[in-house]
């Protein structure tokens, strides 16, 4: 494997954080979130037809969010639920919305596992997801408001 490959590095400088290892906290590089942070979760479509999940934060946590994909500019970033991957993409500009889009060929079975896989195991609300989409998939029972 060359040298170079991204998945092998870090950003030059930057110190190295352990991702938190408890199953319900949502690791984005070293940004940790929780339950709390998570306004929305939902899928959609991009302008090309290819199925992309959507994880809205709250203010602080979007925040939070924007910085570490300034910092992750152009880097593959680890999505992870405690210690379990669920994705790694590059990161092609800043967020400063709050609003994480994963796309880039993910097939919609794929992108409605992972989207069940965070509510289920942050036991988010029906309120934190968009049921229209996703709540006849999910693999748990999601909590009311």
């Amino acid at each position: 494997m060359p040298w170079g490959h991204t998945a092998l590095r870090g950003a030059a400088g930057l110190p190295v954080k352990r991702p938190d290892r408890r199953a319900d906290v949502l690791n984005f590089g070293q940004a940790a979130f929780l339950r709390g942070d998570i306004a929305q979760v939902s899928l959609g479509f991009d302008e090309n037809g290819y199925s992309v999940l959507e994880v809205a934060f709250e203010p602080e946590a979007a925040k939070r969010l924007e910085a570490e994909t300034i910092r992750l500019l152009n880097t593959d970033v680890t999505i992870a639920l405690g210690l379990v991957q669920l994705a790694s993409p590059r990161v092609v500009e800043p967020v400063p919305e709050g609003k994480l889009v994963l796309s880039g060929g993910l097939g919609f079975d794929e992108v409605r596992a992972i989207a069940g896989q965070i509510i289920c195991t942050m036991r988010l609300t029906s309120a934190q997801f968009d049921p229209a989409n996703l709540a006849g998939s999910l693999p748990c029972k999601p909590k009311k408001k």
